[in-house]
């Protein structure tokens, strides 16, 4: 008996893959529990069409997160911070980095492109 997991199921497999199980254990288990639904060619042709569409909007997404990487990547961050007349390396304390962000936030938008 064929059937398409709608949760992840231990020791068995993860949502949205479509596996074979014992007729009993489908039937008494998995699809009273809401784990799985019997893969009926209607289910198999509705599985296909949502698992093309999940794929289309992945590919959308990773193409605007690597376009918004690539502008990430353009930036320059500069944070001065006082430094002492010693010759060595001053010690530099973590209250610039964590100050820093508040002197100008980022817009809440999370969606909207870098200026």
């Amino acid at each position: 008996m064929d059937v398409i997991l709608v949760k992840n199921v231990d020791k068995l497999g993860y949502a949205n893959e479509i596996v074979s199980v014992k007729p009993g254990y489908g039937r008494n288990f998995l699809i009273p529990q809401g784990y799985a639904v019997l893969a009926t060619p209607s289910a198999r042709k509705a599985h296909e069409e949502v698992m093309r569409q999940k794929a289309h909007k992945e590919t959308k997404q990773l193409a605007e997160a690597q376009e918004l990487a690539g502008k990430i990547a353009e930036l320059t961050v500069v944070i001065a911070t006082k430094a002492g007349d010693a010759i060595t390396m001053p010690h530099y304390s973590t209250e610039p980095c964590i100050d820093a962000p508040t002197t100008d936030p980022p817009s809440a938008n999370h969606n909207s492109p870098l200026p």
